[in-house]
């Protein structure tokens, strides 16, 4: 039985659909991207660092490139946005930091306390962010990480 023209183009979205997947999965094996995550907490009238991501163990004898977009918004409408890369190696044992964490852009916040953080942590990544003593802050991240191993 021949197909109508809109199972024709159902047929022909399905595929184009399975072309971009496959493009997606190629630019990512290019790109040695690992993985992309999301975390959000919240912090409730505090300063103290807190944790938002630990990520995995890295491999041994790799390097990570992470970089993180942090959101915040408070409940009496403070908000911020930041943006980090770091990179991070494991050659034998934990991992360390190679270098600084750079700022990709100027932070932008209502309050100059808060903060962000990437750090090596055991055998992985960290991201901690710092909040206020008079404030409750929902926090949230987008992160990318890179891998060569």
């Amino acid at each position: 039985m021949p197909l109508t023209v809109t199972q024709a183009r159902v047929q022909e979205g399905r595929s184009a659909a399975r072309e971009l997947m496959r493009a997606v999965d190629q630019l990512r094996t290019a790109a040695n991207l690992r993985y992309t995550a999301e975390a959000k907490v919240t912090t409730t009238l505090t300063a103290a660092a807190t944790v938002l991501w630990d990520s995995a163990d890295m491999p041994g004898a790799s390097v990570w490139e992470v970089e993180v977009r942090v959101l915040a918004y408070a409940t009496d409408g403070s908000a911020a946005s930041y943006a980090r890369v770091g990179t991070f190696k494991r050659a034998t044992g934990t991992s360390s930091q190679v270098g600084a964490t750079r700022t990709l852009y100027t932070d932008n916040e209502d309050v100059a306390a808060w903060d962000v953080t990437l750090a090596a942590n055991a055998n992985g990544v960290r991201l901690t962010v710092a909040g206020s003593a008079t404030r409750t802050i929902d926090w949230s991240t987008l992160i990318l990480v890179r891998e060569l191993a």
